[in-house]
Formats: C-alpha cells, sequence, structure tokens
C-alpha cells in the first residue's frame, strides 16, 4: 500500500509554492511524551500484531523489531541515546513536496507509524484545517477527503465570482485594498479584474468575508487605509494606534472603523475624505 505526505501550503512572504517555495525539509523523530513518559512512536506495544505469520503473539513493536532486527522499544533514557529512535534509520526527512511510502515494506511502515504520531504530520488535512495538529508542516494525503475539500473549494469558488459579477468597480478596488494594502483607483479596469481574479482564488474565503461585509465598514475600512497610505493618518511605529494630526482616532483600525461610523464624529470622517481626494 502507497502512502501519500504532502507538505502544506502556507502563505509566506515571499509568495511562492510548492518546487518553488523557500520552505526548508524538517526532519521528523519520535520524540519524548510526557504522557507515556517514552517515546511517542505511534507503534502499538500492548496488542497483538494481526499479521498470518506472528506465531509467536507479537505486538505490533516487537513483530517490527524482529523484521528490522532493532529495539523499536519506547523507552526513554535521557543519558542515554535509543539505538533506533534517537540513531538516522529513525529519522525521517520530510521535503517541501509529496513524499511517496511503500508501507508494505517495514522500515517505510514504522516510518509512517511515527508520522501518525507526530505533532508536525496531520493524519489528514481536515485534522490541520481543524487545529487538530496546528503546527504540522505535511499531512497524510486520503484521496475521499481530498475530493471533498477540492468540491467545497470549487463551491466557494464558483460563490465568489458570482458575487465578484455584480460588485462595483468601486467596492473591488475597496476589497482589493483592505487585503492587499494596495490602493487601485488609478488602475484600469482589466488590471483590477486579474488582481480580485487572483484573490479569489488563493484567498477565496477571505474576499467572500469582505464581500458579505458591512458595506459601510468596508468602505470606511479601505479609507482608513488610504489615508494612511498617503500620510493623512499615521500610527506610531510598533503601534496600532491611528492618528489624526496627532490625535488618536482608534486604538486600531477596528475601532477606528467603528468611531468614524458615530454622529459626533463625521466632521473627521469628511475631512479625511477631502485630503485623500486631494
Amino acid at each position: 500500500m502507497i502512502i501519500e505526505v504532502r507538505p502544506i501550503e502556507k502563505e509566506k512572504w515571499h509568495g511562492k509554492k510548492g518546487e518553488e517555495s523557500f520552505q526548508r525539509p524538517i526532519t521528523i523523530r519520535a520524540l519524548y511524551d510526557p504522557a507515556t513518559m517514552g517515546y511517542a512512536t505511534g507503534l502499538n506495544y500492548k496488542d497483538v500484531y494481526p499479521a498470518e505469520d506472528n506465531k509467536e503473539k507479537l505486538t505490533e513493536a516487537e513483530y517490527f523489531s524482529r523484521l528490522l532486527k532493532y529495539d523499536l522499544s519506547n523507552v526513554y533514557d535521557p543519558e542515554k541515546p535509543h539505538p533506533f529512535w534517537d540513531g538516522s534509520l529513525g529519522a525521517m526527512k520530510l521535503e517541501n513536496k509529496t513524499i511517496l511510502l511503500d508501507i508494505s515494506k517495514p522500515l517505510n511502515y514504522v516510518h509512517y507509524k511515527m508520522l501518525l504520531a507526530s505533532r508536525y504530520v496531520a493524519n489528514s488535512f481536515n485534522d490541520y484545517k481543524n487545529a487538530v495538529t496546528p503546527d504540522a508542516t505535511h499531512y497524510i494525503y486520503n484521496k475521499e477527503e481530498e475530493l471533498e475539500r477540492k468540491a467545497v473549494k470549487a463551491n466557494l469558488l464558483k460563490q465568489a465570482f458570482v458575487a465578484e459579477s455584480e460588485l462595483s468597480r468601486a467596492r473591488k478596488i475597496e476589497i482589493i485594498n483592505v487585503l492587499e494594502d494596495a490602493n487601485l483607483k488609478d488602475q484600469s479596469d482589466n488590471f483590477i479584474e486579474v488582481t480580485l481574479t487572483r484573490l479569489i482564488e488563493n484567498r477565496t474565503k477571505d474576499v467572500l468575508r469582505l464581500m458579505k461585509m458591512n458595506k459601510e465598514d468596508l468602505s470606511i475600512h479601505s479609507m482608513i487605509l488610504e489615508a494612511l497610505q498617503k500620510g493623512v493618518l499615521r500610527k506610531d511605529k510598533g503601534k496600532e494606534e491611528i492618528l489624526y494630526f496627532g490625535d488618536p482616532i482608534g486604538t486600531d483600525i477596528h475601532d477606528t472603523i467603528q468611531n468614524l461610523k458615530k454622529e459626533e464624529n463625521q466632521d473627521i470622517k469628511l475631512r479625511i475624505i477631502e485630503s485623500i481626494n486631494n
């Protein structure tokens, strides 16, 4: 049986994905588990392993110890390295590409069980998405789950593109500004369409969230970003507080949105709009 171990694509500053990504390989080992006071190997140390040639009724760990001729016990000694788990055979290198494991081979099977026990490898993509294994860099591919995930993604894309076709130019610009902190008011319609299409494909949920966002909130959010871009508003270095002529108008951008919606602050909002349009 072939098991696929796939890298998890995460948003990086460089924007590279797949083989172009700068993500470094990670080496997986069976780490110490305080709950069991032993190595987290993923192997079973209690039940008889169901193999036809297991006449001695060995546990899974004992059975593969015999096949590999290595001690696969999970006993941890801080003063003494384990002959297998702390050695080169006990480690597995996961690169930023899909790895195929033929688990009919004893060593691959042991590595597979170790991956299942590692916090750096999700047992499924859903486990990672649902924060069961938030530290995971890779996941074990499940064909049925992957098909379901693609169907959900396709449905979200369809929703986003249908909603996008009904948006005004101004609202498209606001969504792009909020997601990319880039003001495209002076760009062509084609450039705006290409940019928003890219965002829909790469950040579908974020785009849908903004499409469903209160129109006034989105408009003010985009206005604040434009004002920050043009120096009409500013932030002190390392702080989220937003200042207008040195006076704070919000502890962060979301607080500023709510403040600029208030009746008593409409004069300030109008002055900000006037400044960014001049």
